[in-house]
């Protein structure tokens, strides 16, 4: 996965098939976003529950978003997710509420 902020606020995450962007990268550009101190709106499309990572890497994103965690609550706004195939829209649902329980955004 990789984080496209120039048309910032709206950020796109992009989940392109073999990205082998490394998790140190990813959680260095949302900790730039973050330090921007601007609400954004989070945006993705594809299958984005389709990421395997290694123990390694899931601890640091934990660990990770737990330190971030009042920032991300604060100036994430949202995540819009966009997925065309019925079936991996209905799957996708587990990964929206994964983030609305990390982003603390979600449903009224």
């Amino acid at each position: 996965m990789r984080l496209d902020p120039t048309g910032f606020p709206y950020v796109r995450m992009i989940n392109d098939p073999g990205d082998d962007t490394p998790v140190d990268t990813v959680l260095a550009d949302f900790s730039a976003l973050l330090a921007r101190d601007q609400s954004f709106l989070l945006m993705s499309e594809k299958d984005m529950t389709d990421t395997e990572q290694s123990p390694a890497n899931g601890k640091k994103v934990a660990l990770w978003m737990k330190a971030n965690k009042a920032e991300m609550r604060r100036l994430i706004r949202g995540h819009i997710h966009v997925q065309p195939e019925r079936g991996k829209r209905l799957a996708a649902k587990a990964f929206a509420l994964a983030t609305e329980k990390a982003f603390g955004h979600g449903p009224p």
